[in-house]
């Protein structure tokens, strides 16, 4: 059922920007459509709260930005983001559409049709 990432050893996949970056990863934004389609009732919101339950990213204004779970996110120096994984948004959606119990805990609430 659910679990916090671990948060294994940090990544420093992205850190020396867009030549090191890896095929198949997404923006937030692009992250929370992907899930979205799946989960209807998903937002960008739910998005923010799910990265921070699981500690896949450090929180803005991190002294060591690049210090990710590059299994679900990594650094992008170059436009000193995060991009997302293939393997986030899948997780996300396994874990919220399979385990719909869970979904308070990670994000807050119960779905409803008001958080679509």
């Amino acid at each position: 059922m659910l679990s916090q990432s671990s948060g294994g050893p940090p990544s420093k996949a992205m850190a020396d920007g867009p030549s090191t970056m890896k095929r198949h990863h997404c923006r937030s934004v692009r992250a929370t459509c992907l899930t979205k389609a799946k989960l209807p009732w998903f937002n960008r919101g739910h998005h923010i709260r799910a990265w921070k339950f699981h500690r896949v990213r450090p929180a803005k204004g991190a002294a060591d930005p690049t210090a990710t779970d590059a299994r679900y996110c990594v650094y992008d120096r170059a436009h000193n983001d995060y991009l997302y994984t293939e393997a986030w948004v899948a997780k996300l959606i396994r874990e919220l559409g399979e385990h719909p119990e869970d979904y308070p805990q990670i994000v807050g609430h119960t779905p409803t049709a008001e958080a679509a």
